[in-house]
């Protein structure tokens, strides 16, 4: 997501990862891609701790395959937090690619 960053920027568009890993492995993997270790920014993104899970708890990714982690999970929301779209991955190898996220906010622009 690094890389397509300036695409997203162009389109006007902010990113934001979440993970369930408590506040210093945010820290740890926002330092590993290159981030502002205190912030989290520095990608073109933030990378935010949701180490109680309520996140992932109200956007309805929470043990949603049983195993008691969060899914894999893309939300694309409006400037209001409505949700538009949205994908749901089986394991952590499913994901959208930065160029899927970007053809579909393409097809949604107006």
């Amino acid at each position: 997501m690094a890389e397509a960053y300036p695409e997203f920027e162009k389109r006007d568009i902010a990113l934001v990862a979440i993970s369930t890993d408590n506040v210093l492995d945010a820290k740890n993997m926002a330092e590993f891609v290159g981030a502002d270790p205190v912030s989290g920014y520095g990608t073109g993104f933030y990378i935010l701790a949701d180490d109680d899970a309520s996140v992932a708890h109200d956007y309805g990714v929470f043990d949603r395959h049983g195993d008691g982690v969060a899914a894999p999970a893309t939300f694309i929301l409006d400037k209001a937090g409505e949700v538009l779209a949205f994908h749901v991955g089986r394991d952590i190898t499913d994901r959208p690619t930065a160029e899927m996220i970007l053809a579909q906010l393409d097809q949604m622009a107006p």
